[in-house]
């Protein structure tokens, strides 16, 4: 990243810093509307000039906002179990590497589809009938959660970061990295492994691949991203 000789970014850097900030919104306000249904399966989407308008934002960052969708994955959840078990297979086969997730009506489809391929697997019911209990048991907790997740009134987000290799704080304790003071953001969680932290100590060590879960504003995220990338992604 280059600034001045007084240490402030440039214009071309606050414009690229401006944008990745406009595609990561539009991809979400995308994402929602998939979500909601308001965006059916099978829908198709406006063109890019459309879609510009609708979400307000440029041509150029709606074609990059289609390339994250695109990245993102596949997720199985058409009408049946055994149309999203045939749906998991033929993705998992024409392409290995892509992520795949899928709902399951019946939890005894979860182990089904999981040998089939689906990276992780949703069970509505299940899930509501989670959401139903913890209502009933902790209502302000799971307020609070709905508020960081989809109150956009707070500003706040919840994202999920990995530590690139090479990154500045990949051979660091998570007190050392010193992330909540120079970003402004908050890690509420790792994941290292299979093994998933609430919460962290300082003195944890940081490594390439760890997954951070942090809590800030989106410039304090985007923040965060810049300090967990790999020197040849910057």
């Amino acid at each position: 990243m280059s600034t001045m000789s007084d240490g402030t970014p440039t214009a071309d850097d606050r414009r690229t810093s401006t944008r990745r900030g406009l595609h990561r919104d539009a991809v979400e306000a995308v994402g929602m509307r998939i979500v909601s249904g308001e965006l059916a399966v099978g829908a198709t989407l406006l063109n890019e000039t459309d879609l510009g308008e609708d979400l307000a934002v440029s041509r150029t960052v709606v074609c990059e906002a289609v390339k994250v969708l695109a990245a993102k994955g596949l997720v199985a959840a058409v009408e049946s179990d055994a149309a999203n078990l045939f749906v998991v297979l033929t993705a998992r086969t024409l392409k290995p590497d892509l992520c795949v997730v899928a709902r399951a009506d019946t939890e005894d489809n979860v182990r089904k589809l999981e040998v089939a391929g689906a990276d992780r697997v949703i069970s509505p019911y299940s899930l509501g009938g989670r959401l139903i209990a913890q209502t009933l048991l902790r209502p302000d907790v799971v307020d609070f959660l709905e508020a960081v997740m989809y109150d956009e009134s707070l500003h706040l987000f919840l994202e999920d970061l990995v530590v690139g290799v090479g990154s500045s704080i990949a051979a660091c304790t998570v007190g050392d990295a010193g992330i909540r003071e120079t970003t402004g953001a908050n890690i509420v969680g790792l994941k290292h492994g299979d093994d998933v932290l609430v919460s962290p100590d300082a003195d944890h060590p940081l490594h390439p691949g760890d997954v951070l879960v942090a809590l800030g504003t989106r410039q304090q995220l985007e923040e965060l991203e810049k300090l967990v990338q790999s020197p040849d992604a910057v």
